[in-house]
């Protein structure tokens, strides 16, 4: 049996084999693969379906080329017909290859025609395919052409005005959306609401506005009103620019991997069938959100180079995730900038990288309250006065910790680059004030992310009053924790004497 270690190798071997147009070789390094134990057989098929197609459009005879579409015929038989693997079913990159194959079979009828009943067959496969994501642009194209084919011009034209307000000028639609017929209509509904597919593309940018009062210094880190309203945002000229924006600013908010780290990063290391990202030295789980950018963006980059943001599980490609228009991999310059540039539209002064980090005391943990406790750190501390308040921030409200009866409301500030944690203890037990017939709490508005502005005594910025009339009530009532200069991932990375 291979190991895992020789299978790469023998699929390196075949895909470069392909790239280097030795079609014969890589049929037979691709045999062999699939001849081991233990490949991903799927990945295998759909990498000799490719060989196959490109062997049949080289090959002059007859009787080749029909050898050939008989072979891949029964190919793409094989792998629609499979069955999901494992208990988690059909991982992502499978379901993007059935994709891929359900496109390619209606797309023979539209090249080599057939009977009303064969396009019919065609329409209904690439509907289908269009299950798994709706904004892939070739399938789309594929289906307009059945469509124009069945004289259903109407739903032709609209998904070609659709794709080209997403997309302008995507190659493949120049065709199509210079005919005539469809100049003609797009005049009569130019005006018409555009109607998308459901999913998370958009025609135009989101670019939130922030009121001044929830903004932070632009020396510090953000605070929890910006990081929402970043993730909301959707900035670029077209929708490869915005999905990439939008994939690139969500992993910068997760504080997990340096500018560095993310432009390095090839399709493969976001695992998105289990919902991860791999680096060299850790996995990590990112938010759902982040998931839900980043597919997009794989995605959506296959519409202008399917080989450069190839996800297939590995052995995969080994390009870089992250691109400028130019297909040239991005810098961390090519970062600051987007980042600089988005702040400016959005209201956030000095956009960068390092504002994006966060000091992480939205991982505070029973562990850290439970070894303040035990030091008798969990001290009150006196607001300051009014005469102290000589500089404003904004705080951030963290996740509800519970331990027992008892639940605190963690909330922290950063100030010089070194985050202050502080907690309210609430004085019921939440959880049966919860599922029981409690009145609402002035606290219930202060859930993880919202953020309000205290002012602090710049010469001991523990002592802080809040500005927030919703607030007040933390006023007197709020413990101090401790202080952290990093990310907070264990009570030891918490300086209990602040």
């Amino acid at each position: 049996m291979a190991t895992g270690e020789q299978l790469l190798s023998l699929a390196k071997r075949a895909q470069d084999a392909l790239q280097q147009g030795e079609l014969e070789r890589a049929e037979q390094l691709t045999e062999n693969f699939l001849a081991s134990e233990g490949t991903d057989r799927r990945w295998g098929l759909s990498l000799l379906d490719t060989i196959l197609a490109k062997m049949q459009a080289q090959t002059q005879e007859e009787r080749r080329r029909k050898q050939l579409a008989e072979r891949q015929q029964a190919l793409r038989a094989e792998l629609l017909g499979a069955s999901d693997d494992g208990e988690g079913g059909e991982v992502w990159a499978h379901a993007w290859e059935r994709s891929r194959l359900l496109n390619a079979r209606a797309w023979d009828v539209v090249e080599h025609g057939g009977s009303r009943e064969d396009f019919e067959g065609a329409l209904e496969d690439v509907e289908t395919s269009l299950g798994f994501w709706p904004y892939f642009l070739p399938n789309q194209d594929t289906r307009a052409r059945i469509l124009l084919a069945l004289d259903r011009p109407d739903e032709a034209y609209t998904t070609l005005r659709w794709c080209d307000t997403l997309q302008p000028g995507w190659p493949d639609l120049s065709e199509l959306i210079t005919r005539p017929g469809y100049r003609s209509w797009l005049e009569e509904h130019t005006y018409e609401p555009l109607e998308l597919p459901d999913g998370p593309a958009t025609a135009r940018e989101q670019l939130p506005q922030l009121h001044p009062e929830m903004r932070s210094a632009p020396d510090s880190r953000l605070c929890g009103a910006e990081r929402v309203h970043l993730r909301r945002a959707r900035f670029g000229e077209t929708e490869w620019h915005r999905a990439r924006n939008a994939a690139l600013v969500a992993l910068l908010l997760e504080g997990v991997l340096t500018p560095d780290e993310i432009v390095s990063m090839a399709p493969q290391q976001a695992d998105l069938s289990l919902g991860v990202v791999r680096t060299a030295e850790r996995t990590f789980n990112p938010d759902e959100d982040t998931l839900d950018k980043l597919r997009h963006w794989m995605l959506w980059a296959a519409n202008n180079h399917p080989v450069v943001c190839d996800t297939h599980a590995p052995p995969g490609i080994r390009e870089r995730l992250f691109l400028r228009w130019s297909q040239e991999p991005m810098t961390v310059d090519d970062v600051e900038k987007v980042l600089g540039d988005l702040g400016l539209r959005v209201g956030i002064e000095r956009l960068s990288s390092w504002r994006c980090q966060r000091l992480r005391f939205e991982c505070f943990h029973c562990g850290v309250i439970g070894k303040a406790e035990q030091r008798r750190s969990l001290r009150e501390i006196q607001p300051a006065g009014d005469a102290l308040l000589k500089t404003e921030t904004v705080a951030t409200a963290m996740a509800w910790v519970s331990s027992g009866e008892d639940t605190y409301i963690p909330y922290t500030y950063e100030v010089d680059g070194v985050g202050y944690g502080f907690v309210y203890l609430t004085p019921y037990d939440e959880l049966h004030r919860f599922y029981g017939d409690h009145p609402a709490e002035w606290y219930d508005e202060l859930t993880r992310g919202t953020s309000f502005r205290i002012g602090y005594d710049p010469d001991d910025p523990r002592r802080h009053r809040v500005l927030d009339p919703r607030f007040d009530n933390l006023n007197g009532r709020a413990r101090f924790v401790g202080t952290a200069s990093g990310y907070v991932r264990s009570a030891d990375d918490v300086d209990l004497s602040g």
